[in-house]
């Protein structure tokens, strides 16, 4: 495992805790007041926080607060997010550090790869960015929480299963 200490703002910090409430590992001998967190490697990264967040969001939206459920939404998209990132760097592409460079990079697979295009995987993606993200987490529908967290396990598993490497490409 390679791991990089990457110094990061406090502020930043708390936000990153907050979007994602998962392990984070500190170097003993930094100055942790500036948050110095540790960049794990892309392999430990991406096994486990899919379904630490799916995890996270199944407990979440059994709650009868309205916040848990909108935070179910939220840690369910972010599962969809990590979860189609994996796939496209096992693919060949770099990670995208936006949306909008994750949708271009699953539109332009899915011309060069049938059964990207068979899934609709960018439609897919676009209806769990709409319900999930905005109009549940942002927007307040809760009544979408339950459905959207059982669409975003099934997106999971129709990704996961999606060979990582097409030899007619």
């Amino acid at each position: 495992m390679s791991i990089e200490p990457q110094k990061i703002d406090f502020k930043f910090y708390v936000v990153f805790d907050f979007l994602f409430p998962f392990k984070l590992s500190f170097h003993p001998e930094k100055d942790l007041s500036v948050g110095t967190l540790y960049k794990l490697s892309k392999e430990v990264v991406s096994v486990g926080v899919v379904e630490e967040a799916i995890e996270h969001a199944e407990r979440e939206v059994k709650s009868p607060a309205p916040m848990a459920k909108r935070e179910a939404c939220d840690k369910a998209f972010l599962a969809v997010i990590k979860a189609v990132d994996e796939f496209l760097v096992a693919r060949g592409y770099p990670e995208p550090e936006r949306h909008a460079d994750r949708f271009g990079y699953v539109r332009d697979l899915e011309r060069k790869d049938p059964a990207v295009a068979k899934i609709s995987l960018s439609d897919r993606l676009g209806a769990r960015f709409g319900l999930s993200h905005e109009a549940c987490f942002y927007g307040g529908r809760i009544e979408f929480a339950e459905d959207e967290i059982k669409k975003s396990k099934a997106l999971i598993k129709l990704i996961r299963d999606l060979p990582v490497c097409d030899t007619n490409l």
